[in-house]
């Protein structure tokens, strides 16, 4: 038995969300569906979807008439209810089983058949932990800043390495990601905790990106709440949940492999810097290496980016304020150098290297907290060779 009525643009809204969490090549059909449950206490709608990865759930407030619980297939359900009216109401309604009525607010009306909600698989749960209140805009930053440096899945990379290692203590936080070819570095706060208070875990990268898109309707006042306990992660937006199981291993010592002092510095508009990559990606990337060799010209003042190929070559000079340093030629990787770029909101960043072999690294030029930074690096490619 169940009977509830909730608008349409709430309903679609969470079932847009949750959907995120529901497979479309389930390894159980039930998963292929979502927990919908009628709670005539909080005068809402409950909505779950569960990968056996990533859990999301979502609520809508509503007119209980009858409480109860069911499983109803999330794909159709979220095409149905995205048809109707967006001023209307839609009423869930059903007294057999897994059956449930969908009625729209113009008459619409259509059965839907689904399964016994003992079938779904229950969410993991923390019983206790530490819980900790972030900014929606440090989290957003945080993921922004790194998300982009995760390893894809290879049968060779270490499985800790497809997520972000995560710090949360007091009034600072971390977050870091590698793939072993480039690093991810962004830090707000104080000092770091060594007394094994607050939160650390590594968590997968597909967790983040949900979180992510839920935070992208969040204000900057928002805050979100983020709990661990035992392996499992729990972050808390209004009432909208993402959870899941962190990834297990020693992550690497990521601090070791970031340079402390550079060799060459180099201040550039990161907007003409992104605007001449792009251009000479033109050739990298048609080449299959995808490298630009970049050359910083002291004595002009200038950085030259060049790409060449087979069927021709391009360069491209920025004007540049070099601040330390000799004339030096480093290759790299041009996507690792965008997307480093494009993950940044600033005006103006610096490009510090170590010689020819040295791995580049790129931050922003500070123009706010000193107590916030953020950090990309990037191994350098040997001429000719590929990453």
């Amino acid at each position: 038995m169940m009977r509830v009525c909730c608008d349409q643009r709430e309903l679609h809204r969470a079932l847009q969300l949750v959907g995120r969490a529901v497979p479309q090549r389930p390894s159980h059909p039930v998963l292929s569906h979502m927990l919908l449950l009628a709670d005539a206490g909080g005068g809402c709608l409950r909505l779950t979807g569960f990968d056996l990865e990533v859990g999301i759930e979502s609520q809508v407030h509503g007119e209980v008439e009858q409480p109860g619980m069911v499983c109803l297939p999330g794909r159709l359900l979220m095409d149905l209810v995205s048809r109707l009216p967006a001023d209307g109401r839609v009423t869930l309604c059903g007294d057999n089983g897994p059956q449930v009525w969908l009625e729209g607010g113009g008459g619409q009306r259509c059965l839907l058949i689904g399964e016994d909600a003992e079938e779904y698989p229950d969410l993991p749960r923390l019983s206790s932990g530490a819980t900790q209140w972030v900014a929606a805009a440090d989290v957003v930053q945080g993921l922004q800043g790194t998300l982009y440096a995760v390893g894809k899945p290879q049968p060779d990379l270490s499985p800790h390495l497809g997520g972000v290692r995560l710090s949360i203590w007091g009034e600072g936080c971390e977050y870091v990601a590698t793939d072993g070819l480039r690093l991810a570095v962004v830090r707000r706060g104080a000092d770091l905790d060594d007394q094994g208070k607050g939160i650390r875990a590594t968590v997968p990268g597909r967790a983040l990106r949900e979180l992510l898109r839920l935070l992208a309707g969040c204000s900057a006042m928002d805050q979100v709440r983020v709990s661990y306990w035992d392996g499992l992660m729990v972050w808390v937006v209004g009432t909208d949940v993402v959870s899941c199981r962190t990834l297990q291993g020693e992550y690497p010592a990521w601090d070791k492999a970031m340079p402390k002092r550079f060799a060459q510095s180099v201040k550039l508009e990161r907007e003409a810097l992104i605007a001449a990559l792009a251009f000479e990606a033109a050739y990298a990337v048609s080449h299959s290496n995808n490298v630009v060799a970049v050359t910083l010209l002291p004595d002009a003042g200038r950085v030259l980016l060049r790409a060449e190929t087979d069927q021709g070559w391009g360069e491209h000079p920025l004007a540049a304020e070099v601040v330390t340093g000799q004339s030096v030629t480093v290759a790299l990787n041009v996507r690792y150098v965008l997307d480093a770029l494009r993950s940044m909101a600033c005006r103006e960043v610096w490009l510090q290297l170590n010689g020819q072999m040295g791995a580049a690294v790129i931050e922003p030029v500070s123009e706010g907290e000193a107590s916030q930074r953020q950090q990309a690096l990037v191994m350098p490619v040997q001429i000719g060779g590929a990453t």
